[in-house]
């Protein structure tokens, strides 16, 4: 471009001279277009000067519009000009904006967090999701927009309680191992006689949850009850009655329920076929219409009926007394109760089953131990039940939390038992496709976060593709880094002995915790990194 003066009738430019002393070539000039016609431009200076300009080709301005130009050269009386070529800023929200006008909604701040937030946990933007949590926000000023999403896209009641919930949840302040833990020891330490009294029947209801065959092997001397199986089933069925109702979409009343199966325990039926036909008739003579539920309910209700059944048979065989050899009744040993919260810890070792890891029953049998420690502390009010007891609820909720969101979030805390240390395992699962609604196990990405005695912490971001495994670990510190380094043929070799190829292996160390709010993210992260790589492709 170049710029010179033009008539005096046209532009005053008796100041242009002094322009030119001010510029020298290289210099950047911005100035705003006044007029533009053609290639001809009347331009307004920094310093409110007007000039004219011609352009040797078309400029990409309009009136108004300032544009920057680099002096390329000048003398006495012209100057040429280039004009300096700017990216056009992009939105970065362009696509987001995009799909919520699709959707009828404001592309406003708080719409748009929520909607970038959706995306961050790898769900589709859709607006009944973003209504809810706009509502939630709204209603909540403690919650915020990624909380709001999670609790809503995973259908969990959106309310105080479980907002400080899963506040906790993303701070790492709830760890089931380490709750049941304490809850052990408080037990193992305290000296109240009343409660070794009051829980007599625990190993009773832990048995409840083992296989039929573990169930007759049980101890003879047992404490057996008609009132102790009815207990039982009295926990399943709270489990298990609301949502039997809500598929016949009518109420079920529970004390009638129990009380036909209590009459069926009372009646002493021995011949096991005899029993499970006399429980499923006391279950429909309770208004329980089993013919018009779905298959997967009539499974449930099979099963709890063989279960129930297979503690009958024992009751009927046992002798249904707690006497020892000296014909004395003996009493349960104290430590029996921490010991059978103990068994609650998943043993990590070359003997575990599969089956050792099914968090659904490991859930149950928690919260069956749970109910029954409660049941018999609540006939002492001192304090240290009292404290106890707030242990036990603190406990249950935080596992019923956590089975809430594992119903839509693949995401369950196991308590672990690892080189005789307990500890706990947080189990990512994650969906390449939200919508999905099964887990292919031979294309799959899990991220499993544990806190060990020696190591620390440890993350494993974990793809199965077919037979080939890959690994990224994070560590805690870079000696660890190092050991993992001398020592990661040893995984190798294992994986390689259980029919799996280790093809990639990656370590580093973590810089940000990881939650069930940033999972998707921090997992797309870790998979694009390629640092400290150790690649068995070769």
């Amino acid at each position: 471009m170049r710029i010179d003066g033009v008539s005096q009738g046209q532009l005053n430019i008796s100041n242009l001279s002094d322009i030119l002393s001010r510029l020298n070539v290289g210099d950047v000039v911005r100035a705003q277009v006044l007029e533009i016609a053609s290639n001809e431009l009347i331009l307004k200076l920094f310093d409110g000067s007007r000039i004219a300009a011609s352009s040797l080709t078309e400029v990409d301005a309009k009136a108004g519009d300032f544009v920057n130009f680099t002096v390329k050269e000048k003398n006495d009386q012209k100057l040429l000009l280039e004009t300096v070529k700017t990216p056009k800023m992009v939105d970065p929200d362009l696509d987001v904006k995009k799909q919520l006008i699709t959707l009828n909604l404001k592309p406003d701040e708080l719409n748009l967090q929520i909607a970038k937030e959706m995306s961050k946990q790898n769900l589709p933007i859709s607006k009944d999701l973003i209504d809810k949590a706009v509502d939630s926000l709204l209603k909540f000023k403690n919650l915020t927009p990624d909380k709001a999403v999670f609790l809503v896209a995973n259908k969990v009641q959106v309310n105080e309680n479980q907002i400080s919930k899963l506040t906790s949840l993303v701070e790492g302040k709830i760890k089931i191992g380490a709750e049941i833990e304490s809850l052990i020891k408080e037990l193992s330490a305290s000296s109240d006689p009343q409660i070794s009294k009051n829980i007599e029947n625990l190993k009773e209801f832990s048995a409840h949850f083992k296989d039929s065959a573990q169930a007759e092997k049980a101890a003879p001397n047992e404490k057996q009850t008609p009132e102790n199986l009815v207990k039982m089933i009295n926990y399943e069925l709270k489990e298990l009655l609301p949502k039997l109702a809500e598929q016949l979409k009518q109420p079920l009343d529970l004390k009638q329920i129990l009380l036909q199966i209590e009459n069926v325990i009372k009646a002493g039926n021995k011949n096991q076929e005899d029993t499970d036909e006399k429980l499923l008739q006391a279950l429909k003579s309770a208004d329980l219409d089993i013919e018009k539920l779905p298959l997967d309910a009539k499974k449930e209700i099979s099963l709890l009926i063989r279960e129930l059944s297979s503690r009958l048979k024992q009751y009927h065989k046992a002798d249904n007394s707690t006497a020892d050899v000296n014909g004395k009744e003996t009493a349960l040993e104290k430590d029996s109760v921490p010991k059978a919260l103990e068994n609650s810890f998943v043993k990590v070792n070359k003997d575990a089953h599969p089956e050792d890891m099914n968090v659904h029953k490991l859930y149950k049998d928690l919260l069956s131990k749970i109910e029954t420690i409660r049941e018999n502390l609540q006939q002492n009010n001192t304090q240290n039940n009292r404290e106890l007891m707030h242990k036990l609820d603190n406990l249950e909720s935080n596992i019923k939390f956590i089975s809430e969101i594992n119903n839509f979030n693949s995401y369950v805390q196991i308590p672990l038992n690892m080189n005789n240390n307990n500890t706990t395992g947080e189990l990512y699962v994650l969906k390449r496709d939200s919508r999905r609604k099964k887990i292919d196990p031979e294309n799959a990405t899990m991220f499993i976060s544990l806190n060990t005695e020696n190591m620390g912490q440890v993350d494993s971001l974990i793809g199965i593709n077919k037979k080939n495994v890959s690994v990224n670990m994070r560590v805690e510190e870079q000696s660890i880094i190092d050991f993992v380094k001398q020592n990661h043929k040893a995984l190798y070799e294992r994986l390689q002995q259980k029919g799996y190829k280790l093809v990639d292996f990656k370590y580093r160390l973590i810089e940000e915790q990881a939650s069930v709010l940033n999972i998707n993210s921090l997992a797309k992260k870790e998979t694009e990194s390629n640092r400290n790589s150790i690649d068995f492709r070769i």
